[in-house]
């Protein structure tokens, strides 16, 4: 029977950290709170760029988002696990 149930997350915005790194990339990571071998998916709003990464088996994740992202960007996250069932907001 195939999997057609999102994953379960408990991911909040407090769960996720935002840094610049050494070479002005702003870098998105969270730990711990995403099903593994799921996909993170992270638009900007403004620029329409799309990044994704995978859950690790720790349940974590990190990316870089590039150097494009400012303050007041708005950035939306979807959470899909490995059958393409997304997590409900």
């Amino acid at each position: 029977m195939p999997d057609r149930v999102g994953p379960q997350t408990r991911f909040f915005e407090q769960d996720v950290t935002l840094k610049k790194n050494s070479k002005g990339e702003i870098m998105v990571s969270s730990d711990g709170t995403l099903e593994p071998t799921a996909t993170v998916r992270i638009t900007n709003g403004r620029t329409g760029t799309v990044k994704n990464a995978a859950v690790s088996a720790e349940q974590g994740f990190k990316m870089s988002l590039g150097k494009d992202v400012k303050d007041g960007d708005i950035l939306v996250v979807q959470v899909n696990d490995a059958a393409g069932n997304a997590a409900k907001p």
